[in-house]
Formats: structure tokens, sequence, C-alpha cells
């Protein structure tokens, strides 16, 4: 058990392993923040229905939060203190699974959720994805990395890296759990859709 315990430790705190975990959030927030960048005064409007900060911090939190999107998808793609990066990552992950949980508890499922620029309503599988999405940050922001060097260096170290067996394995894993958490929310996606009540259709006024 002691020996499977620290192949576990050994392969979260490997390199691709934490590379893996970078680049997926990196990718995440950049898309979040070009979605958002692109209907700036659109999600303004929607952080102020959610209805969780007063109407003058929600006005601040919906103009600054694209630009910290970026910004922090920017660093993590830079892989430069990387567990920092991850825990602001997952703060931010946090306040975004707080804000969904509070609407679903209010039963405003009508809202939408402003993720990557899609017209997705609130529901279960949005406060799943959030959920998924803390445990790339946490294991950045948690797990010991390789003591960091200079950018040049690790950038050399990349374009030499020769990968070992157990490089190897750990590569497989991550992109497999990576598969299993697309397939999840997809899955998620889709029974929300076919459990959703059809609208009536309500015929229009007659023109006087």
């Amino acid at each position: 058990m002691e020996g499977d315990h620290q192949m576990a430790v050994s392969l979260l705190c490997h390199s691709a392993a934490l590379v893996l975990s970078r680049l997926l959030l990196a990718g995440v927030f950049l898309i979040s923040a070009r979605s958002k960048l692109r209907d700036r005064r659109g999600f303004v409007q929607l952080v102020v229905a959610y209805r969780i900060l007063p109407l003058p911090l929600a006005r601040l939190y919906g103009h600054l939060l694209p630009w910290l999107e970026a910004g922090l998808g920017l660093w993590l793609l830079l892989g430069v203190t990387a567990q920092y990066a991850g825990a602001l990552a997952g703060l931010l992950l946090l306040s975004f699974a707080f804000a969904v949980s509070i609407n679903l508890l209010r039963r405003r499922r009508y809202l939408a959720c402003g993720c990557f620029g899609s017209h997705e309503t609130l529901g279960p599988a949005t406060l799943l994805r959030e959920v998924l999405l803390l445990l790339p940050a946490l294991h950045l922001a948690l797990l010991p990395a390789a003591p960091a060097t200079d950018a040049v260096a690790r950038l050399i170290q990349v374009l030499i890296w020769r990968p070992a067996p157990l490089d190897w394995l750990a590569l497989a894993l991550c992109l497999a759990g990576l598969a299993a958490i697309s397939r999840l929310g997809r899955a998620l996606l889709t029974l929300q859709a076919l459990g959703k009540p059809v609208a009536p259709h309500l015929p229009r006024r007659a023109r006087s």
C-alpha cells in the first residue's frame, strides 16, 4: 500500500502531470476571457442579474473579471510560479461555484451561465464543471513542483525532453482523466437539456 501511495504521489507531482493541469486551466481561462470580452456589456448585465454582489461591486467585478481571466490564463501558460497561479485559479473557480450554487438554490435556472460565450443556462452540470475544474487548480496549488529555474533553461529542458516509461504513464493517465471529465460534462449537459420543459408557444397579439 505504501509503495502504491508513493507511486501515485510521484505521478501527480510529475512534471508532465503538472504541465497538463496548467495548460488545461490556461486554455479554459483564455477562452472564457475571450468570450466575455466580445460582449462586455452583456457580461456585466449578467453579473448584476446573479444578485450576489451590491450593484456597484457587481458592475466593477463584471468589468474586471475578463481581464483577470486573460491575465491568469497567460500566467498559467508561462508557468512562472504556477503554484500561486493555481491558487488564484482555485479561488476564482470557488467564487463561480458559489454564485451558481446560490442561484440554483433560488431556483433561477433561467439565468445564462456566461461560460465560454455559450447560451447554456444554469444547472447541476454547470456546478459540476466548476468543481471538476477545481481539481487541476488544487493539483497546481497544493502539490510540490520541481525546483524553479529560469525560463530559458526550462524551455531548453522541454525541447530536449526524452520521456522515460514513467513519463508516458503519467501522460496517459492525465489524458485519460481529461477525456473522462469531458465526456462526463457532455453527458450531463445532454441529460440537462432532455430534462428541460418545453416552453409553450404563445400566439402573437393581433395588431390593432
